[in-house]
């Protein structure tokens, strides 16, 4: 935002050769920022800013045969809370994916469809007891995870990327930052976090020297500016869809130690009852035996 009121004070005619100048030296300072930030950011270690993390994908190892994965899903889907993973063999391509709530207490449907082919519509039923529904579509190997506190009508896009050599020993992964969300294999989520660089954003080689050059460089900013509040709206999608997942398995984890207490703990009351039931039948089965061995004693007194 200083940058393009930068150049917007630099394209103001009032302005002589010197102040131009200096207003430029402000900006080139910016400019080398934003590539230090760019190149510079980090978590654990873990570049996420320069590109590294685009999704382009990087060098394989050898021996192996790498599998399809999915990519570029839509903001709009993973705001929803909508996750997708590899259950087969998809074809490579752009998928569209709709979910439409059920009206009048009907069935909420699911619409998968390939690059303008027959859709595959699934209805989608939330159990009791979780927070999810997995639909399977197993003619195009693909499984759609929805949560429940979607009631809305969402539409978006994603992309499977075809298997590809380099998943032998020294393969780099590439294609975004994997994380695992689940328990069970292929329950993970790919995140892409495109270059943040200037040069990346078109900006590294402007300047606001002369008005005409001015004008250049607002056009450059504001599609940088594009560019990063599509990134952060991305970056929001992730972190929505993250929080459903964590709230997801916080529910899951509540229920199983519920089930494993439920299993492990001893009703108080109901074992009482039992023990006292069996004591008193051991009483009386004490009682009628004593009253049996006396039977013989008192006959014998008869017989004297």
């Amino acid at each position: 935002q200083r940058m393009r009121e930068l150049a917007v004070q630099a394209k103001n005619g009032t302005n002589t050769e010197k102040d131009r100048e200096a207003l430029n030296e402000e900006y080139q300072e910016l400019i080398e920022e934003i590539t230090r930030i760019g190149r510079e950011t980090e978590f654990n270690s873990l570049k996420v800013l320069n590109g590294s993390l685009s999704g382009a994908g990087g060098t394989g190892g050898t021996g192996g045969t790498g599998s399809p994965s999915i990519e570029n899903i839509s903001a709009d889907l993973l705001s929803g809370g909508i996750s997708i993973s590899i259950s087969g063999e998809p074809e490579a391509g752009e998928y569209t994916l709709s979910f439409t709530p059920g009206e009048s207490g009907g069935p909420n449907q699911l619409t998968i469809s390939f690059e303008g082919g027959t859709p595959y519509n699934k209805e989608v039923t939330f159990p009791t007891d979780s927070d999810t529904a997995q639909v399977q579509f197993g003619d195009l190997g693909i499984t759609v995870t929805v949560n429940a506190d979607l009631t809305s009508t969402i539409t978006g896009t994603f992309q499977v990327i075809a298997a590809t050599g380099g998943g032998g020993e020294g393969g780099d992964e590439g294609g975004g930052l994997i994380l695992q969300i689940g328990a069970n294999n292929r329950q993970e989520m790919v995140i892409s976090i495109g270059d943040m660089q200037a040069e990346a954003l078109g900006i590294n080689d402007t300047s606001i020297d002369t008005v005409d050059d001015a004008e250049k460089a607002l056009t450059s900013i504001d599609n940088a500016l594009q560019e990063v509040s599509a990134q952060r709206s991305k970056l929001g999608a992730y972190q929505n869809r993250l929080e459903h997942t964590i709230n997801n398995l916080s529910t899951a984890a509540e229920n199983l130690t519920a089930a494993e207490s439920r299993i492990r703990d001893v009703d108080m009351a109901q074992e009482m009852m039992e023990f006292t039931k069996n004591s008193i039948l051991l009483q009386a089965s004490q009682a009628m035996l004593a009253q049996a061995n006396q039977v013989p004693q008192g006959v014998l007194q008869l017989l004297r």
